[in-house]
């Protein structure tokens, strides 16, 4: 059995160092912006070869969405500037989380050397202020 797992995240920006000819200043700077959303995720599936021609996949993932709408921050400090200079702006104190799961399997099924089918299902759900959405989600195709 074979298994992979991953995370995630977002944060968007540009980190920059920057030193200057014939001076000893370094200014640091950071160009970019935070729109106010945060996702982390985490992702796991696993491999299983019952036989010769099953080869089953099963897994899931989780992320959690953090966001607050409307928000836009950008910075910049320098060496022999005692604070970072904020530039930003909050049109809405709203932070909402929310939190999406699934869960899947599939089997690819190899029924002659020249015809394969897979088939699986996966439920998915979505959940946000106090709202919770579930799909059902089968698959199936021949190749």
């Amino acid at each position: 059995m074979n298994s992979r797992a991953g995370t995630a995240s977002n944060n968007f920006g540009f980190f920059s160092l920057t030193l200057p000819a014939g001076k000893m200043k370094i200014q640091a700077s950071y160009i970019g912006t935070q729109t106010g959303i945060m996702d982390v995720g985490l992702r796991t599936s696993f491999d299983y070869l019952p036989l010769a021609s099953h080869h089953v996949r099963f897994g899931g993932d989780y992320l959690l969405h953090r966001f607050r709408p409307e928000y836009n921050r950008a910075a910049s400090s320098e060496t022999n500037v005692s604070d970072t200079t904020n530039i930003g702006k909050v049109l809405a104190d709203d932070l909402f989380w929310a939190h999406e799961a699934g869960i899947f399997a599939e089997d690819d099924w190899c029924l002659s050397p020249a015809v394969k089918l897979n088939a699986g299902l996966r439920i998915s759900l979505f959940n946000v202020q106090s709202k919770t959405y579930i799909d059902w989600e089968p698959r199936a195709s021949f190749r």
